[in-house]
């Protein structure tokens, strides 16, 4: 994914003829990505409306509406898939409305683009995404670790409304699950934890209504996020001539509850309070098939601890 900016990357990507797509399973291009602002839990999230402790800030957008279209009608003309950050409802608002200004009266939702975090959205924004296919590519974990930091930082109601998978989900909007790691743990568990009972890591519950069945948070992990990349030809479900791309866990996520599945934030009265029991864990991966079958943990240099 390479950031456009300062960075030179697009530009040496265009000479080298490159586009979102070229490569192969293994490594490819992906979209260009920009930024419109910050993050909600550091207040320089773009807001229309003040933080809740400081009637000053609404955030910060990196650039103005401007420039940050400009960049927006290139690359889309160019035919590159984009994918912004954009977290507050203003800066959605900035990368919509490029997004919608970009394309014009020819809609295509086959284009894919995206907006990264697209946390805290309006309903008219979210029809707006739905009319021209623009796909939110969020972080469920976000709710579980920094739930509680959005309370403090905005007050109730906006928290509860973020990160609105349900709507996401009902709208067809092909809403993805990552972990935006290293900013959040890259444990998929805790992810699945929060789309499926929207509890942060101190049991507080912002947007019941906005949860989503186990089999559908498991979709935006796999599904979706295959949808998200333009990769749903290769990947993301168990099907004859699909990547064998495989996760095994050691516990049936089906047959158990939610809170069986956490690690929780690392303190020894978690597992006493679930009767000892350890979490679920990846205890497998294989890799496209053909026998590449290693341990989930040493696959990814990770001990015991990150996956309970």
């Amino acid at each position: 994914m390479p950031l456009a900016g300062t960075t030179g990357w697009p530009e040496r990507i265009v000479d080298m003829d490159l586009m979102t797509g070229d490569g192969d399973e293994w490594l490819r291009v992906g979209s260009m990505k920009l930024f419109a602002d910050g993050s909600a839990g550091g207040k320089t999230a773009a807001m229309s409306s003040p933080y809740a402790d400081d009637a000053d800030n609404r955030g910060i957008f990196i650039y103005g509406d401007e420039e940050l279209h400009g960049m927006i009608a290139d690359y889309h003309a160019r035919g590159f898939q984009i994918a912004t950050h954009a977290i507050g409802d203003a800066a959605i608002e900035q990368v919509l409305s490029g997004y919608e200004r970009a394309m014009g009266n020819t809609v295509d939702t086959q284009r894919r683009h995206r907006i990264e975090h697209c946390g805290f959205l309006t309903q008219d924004q979210l029809d707006r995404m739905a009319r021209i296919g623009v796909l939110p590519a969020p972080q469920p974990i976000f709710l579980y670790e920094f739930g509680d930091l959005y309370v403090d930082a905005l007050g109730h109601g906006r928290p509860e409304a973020s990160y609105p998978m349900r709507r996401w989900q009902d709208a067809g909007l092909h809403p993805s699950g990552s972990s935006d790691g290293p900013v959040s743990s890259t444990n998929p568990f805790r992810g699945l934890y929060a789309m499926v009972t929207r509890r942060t890591n101190r049991g507080t519950v912002l947007g019941a209504d906005e949860a989503l069945t186990l089999e559908e948070a498991i979709g935006a992990y796999t599904v979706n996020s295959a949808y998200g990349s333009f990769e749903e030809g290769i990947k993301g479900t168990l099907a004859p001539g699909m990547l064998a791309d495989v996760a095994v866990f050691d516990t049936d996520l089906f047959a158990t509850e939610p809170s069986a599945w956490l690690d929780g934030p690392g303190r020894p009265d978690d597992r006493r309070r679930r009767g000892g029991l350890r979490p679920a864990r990846a205890v497998l991966t294989l890799v496209a098939g053909g026998g590449a079958a290693v341990p989930a943990r040493a696959a990814l240099g990770r001990d015991d601890d990150d996956f309970g």
